[in-house]
């Protein structure tokens, strides 16, 4: 709780990293299927890849409210 600063910079480099991966296997799977236009047709996604999108909003969600919670913290500081 006292490094909230350092959790948002660790929540954004997560979100960078999972948008990066989640590139990566798209293309590997573009390129697997030889084009992009039968990339559907051919390739079909598994599980991993759903849960690196759960993951990566729930990231995104915890970034959010860490962010929240250090307003209000600085908003409680005001007050004093």
């Amino acid at each position: 709780y006292m490094n909230r600063i350092k959790q948002m910079k660790i929540c954004a480099l997560s979100v960078f990293l999972y948008s990066i991966t989640i590139a990566l296997q798209i293309l590997a799977g573009a390129l697997i299927a030889g084009s992009v236009g039968s990339c559907l047709q051919s390739v079909s996604i598994n599980s991993g890849f759903y849960m690196e999108i759960a993951s990566l909003i729930f990231v995104m969600a915890a970034r959010h409210y860490i962010r929240k919670d250090e307003a209000l913290v600085r908003s409680a500081d005001r007050l004093r």
